[in-house]
């Protein structure tokens, strides 16, 4: 079993990537706009698939202490993303950029930053 620290790296280089792809050169995209953007719609699906997929893999203290992020809401994202793609709707997927992923944005920064507060001598910078 890997320590959380790889995990929530993980989870945040993607989260970095997602908020990258709705920062085009002309500001950041609008949900109009979104929905319009196929390749765009595809990068972040791409990432919100490893995000989720490595969530799941999180220690269960750390998401007790989390226990306000939506890890249901989580795994159910990644069993649509990753098995369902019929089922993915761009609503869907909005409200999970604009509502979940800033959350576990947050939480993930709070929690490297405490391993880092723990363990000053561990590498949490990629």
């Amino acid at each position: 079993m890997r320590d959380d620290r790889v995990y929530l790296q993980h989870i945040a280089e993607s989260i970095e990537r997602i908020e990258s792809y709705l920062s085009g050169a002309q500001g950041t995209l609008d949900q109009p706009s979104f929905f319009e953007d196929q390749r765009t719609q595809d990068a972040v699906l791409q990432r919100l698939e490893t995000l989720t997929s490595v969530a799941s893999h999180l220690s269960i203290s750390l998401k007790s202490r989390n226990s306000h992020i939506p890890w249901d809401t989580l795994v159910a994202t990644h069993n649509v993303v990753a098995h369902a793609y019929i089922d993915i709707k761009p609503e869907q997927v909005w409200s999970t950029i604009r509502n979940d992923v800033p959350q576990l944005k947050s939480m993930v920064e709070r929690e490297l930053h405490q391993l880092k507060v723990d363990d000053p001598s561990s590498e949490t910078d990629r």
